[in-house]
């Protein structure tokens, strides 16, 4: 808070408003009637006021209170998102609602954390709720701020199934699971399409004289809906493996991959059937996305040895390849070293220096 002597004479008192997040001056919003004083002493009082009425409202703000508010008070641009935040703080709110946000240190997360490892997991939403907070002036600190936990990787640093492998679990599919299942993992193969996406793929967004598909909406399982893809609307190309499973299929309905009641996919639907094949193929442990998308963009990149560029448009990213050489490419160490001792057979050897004698030259 600051006091200032105005051009006419009087003082007014500029104070941080939590409710906008900037300095306002002091006047009928946080009860005075003017924004001004006549002396310097009636300020300096009015300034003392105005910390104290802080203080209080800041207190009186509990964890249950700013949790139920938080989603809709601080909204990220997604429903999705906010769904997701809510569910992740509800449980920290259950067990300390009754905290006022100021009392929430860094002892009591520790407990609350080592209570339950997977409580790790919320620390994230957590700590944006908790910034937020902060920057609207009712906590000081964010207890959950540096607590030193890393970030899982996720598929990063995994090595995708091999070719083989993938081959053996697309036959096991056709032999164990339904048909259009077995398409489904087909098409996730071949052209790197998110799960979602390919969900809600419909026939009239195949384009099978082109060769195109049209990527337009996918079925967000959060959302239980239909929402645009990840990175927007897209279209990819029909590859032709892709487009043999797909030809293999009856057109029952308008839906690419109909479960056996005529609905679309959704995670729970084809969880059965997916788990089914991966046991039958020797990879229980291996997760659907790296069998699938994550297999092509390691296959578009080791083996047809396409630029990144080209494999992120294929997969829906927007940074021009950067994810494709971190995370999805996976570039084979053995066909790297290949390609550098193929490199030298083709340009020739490096032609050995000549030994010079020092006296003679």
């Amino acid at each position: 808070m600051t006091v200032q002597k105005r051009p006419n004479g009087r003082y007014a008192v500029t104070v941080y408003d939590p409710t906008v997040g900037r300095r306002r001056q002091l006047g009928a919003w946080s009860g005075h009637a003017t924004g001004t004083f006549d002396t310097k002493r009636e300020a300096r009082q009015a300034e003392a006021e105005a910390k104290t009425r802080r203080g209080r409202t800041a207190d009186s703000e509990t964890v249950a209170s700013f949790t139920a508010r938080w989603v809709t008070d601080f909204p990220r641009p997604k429903a999705s998102t906010n769904r997701h935040n809510a569910e992740r703080v509800s449980d920290f709110a259950a067990q300390h609602g009754r905290l006022r946000m100021s009392d929430v240190d860094a002892r009591l997360v520790d407990r609350y954390l080592s209570a339950d490892p997977q409580r790790k997991q919320r620390v994230p939403a957590l700590r944006a709720m908790f910034n937020d907070a902060k920057r609207r002036g009712v906590v000081t600190s964010n207890p959950f701020a540096e607590l030193g936990i890393r970030r899982a990787k996720g598929n990063e640093g995994k090595q995708p199934p091999s070719q083989e492998q993938v081959s053996r679990m697309l036959e096991l599919a056709w032999d164990l699971t339904p048909p259009s299942f077995a398409a489904w993992l087909s098409v996730a193969c071949y052209t790197g399409m998110r799960p979602g996406e390919l969900d809600a793929l419909r026939w009239s967004r195949i384009d099978f004289s082109g060769g195109w598909v049209q990527v337009l909406e996918q079925w967000n399982v959060g959302a239980r809906a239909f929402t645009e893809p990840k990175k927007g609307p897209r279209e990819i190309a029909l590859t032709d493996p892709a487009r043999a499973a797909l030809l293999r299929l009856p057109r029952e309905c308008e839906w690419a991959f109909p479960t056996v009641r005529g609905a679309w996919y959704t995670p729970s639907s084809r969880s059965h059937h997916w788990n089914r094949v991966r046991c039958a193929a020797g990879m229980p442990d291996v997760t659907l996305y790296l069998a699938t998308r994550h297999f092509a963009g390691w296959w578009l990149t080791n083996i047809a040895e396409l630029p990144s560029e080209d494999v992120a448009l294929q997969l829906g990213h927007s940074d021009g390849g950067q994810l494709i050489r971190r995370l999805y490419g996976h570039r084979d160490r053995r066909r790297a070293l290949e390609r550098v001792k193929q490199a030298y057979a083709e340009h020739g050897s490096v032609r050995p220096l000549r030994v010079v004698r020092e006296d003679t030259a």
